[in-house]
């Protein structure tokens, strides 16, 4: 947009005051590193850039003027008729301004903590899993796994099992939206995952019926995320598959 932007155009793109700075550090050979006997390490060094993102000043006022007041409209259902329009960005103290595509400004935008968080509600790596409770129903089953060799084996009582499908299923559970409301009084299935790791040896999982359409998650008794109800529903029919074969 500009190779020598002034403090005028800076602002004109929302660059005087931009919406999100990133810096970003990595690390890059030393302009100065040796060939010869230099490590890894020392050829390189840590650098730095900043980049600065931003609508332009029009957008961000007109999208400001579109905001609903909370006399208004306060309702999760208010979405903005606001067009599909660029941004901009500048890195460091540079005077060149860039235009970049909505979706990208959209995408960079998106770093607020429950963005960032992980979005699977069990989080740990399945293969450190040792036995798993499961309560579905009243009733109360447990796998166990044991070693058989380098091969892990799956135990429902007396019987190997495959979890193939239990293992899908729950790698499936991701967060639609995280919140911490009322857990609702249907418990769908319930389940306390143990692992071979002594900082979280356990990871407690209640899935609760919150509509037709959304659970609440439910992890180590903090009421977390809504789920979708049909993921909750493949995971039931895993469980069963296991135990009522």
């Amino acid at each position: 947009m500009s190779y020598n932007a002034t403090e005028e155009e800076l602002a004109v793109y929302g660059l005087d005051n931009p919406e999100l700075t990133a810096t970003v550090r990595y690390m890059a050979p030393k302009e100065d590193a040796g060939d010869d006997d230099s490590t890894d390490e020392e050829a390189e060094e840590v650098k730095t850039f900043v980049l600065h993102i931003s609508r332009s000043a029009e957008e961000k006022a007109k999208v400001k003027e579109e905001e609903p007041s909370e006399e208004t409209d306060t309702s999760d259902d208010y979405e903005s008729e606001e067009e599909s329009v660029p941004a901009y960005v500048r890195i460091g103290e540079s005077q060149i301004i860039y235009e970049i595509t909505e979706t990208e400004y959209e995408s960079l935008m998106a770093v607020s903590y429950n963005e960032l968080r992980h979005q699977e509600i069990f989080r740990a790596d399945f293969d450190k899993v040792t036995q798993v409770d499961i309560s579905l129903e009243g009733e109360t089953y447990t796998l166990t796994s044991g070693k058989e060799g380098e091969e892990t084996v799956w135990s429902y009582g007396e019987e190997e099992i495959a979890v193939d499908d239990f293992r899908t299923a729950l790698a499936a559970l991701t967060a639609t939206e995280f919140k911490n409301e009322e857990i609702g009084a249907k418990e769908e299935l319930s389940m306390t995952l143990h692992l071979n790791d002594e900082n979280d040896p356990t990871v407690h999982i209640g899935l609760y019926r919150r509509d037709g359409d959304f659970c609440m998650a439910v992890v180590d008794g903090e009421p977390t995320a809504l789920v979708t109800r049909s993921k909750v529903v493949d995971l039931v029919e895993a469980v069963n598959a296991i135990v009522l074969n």
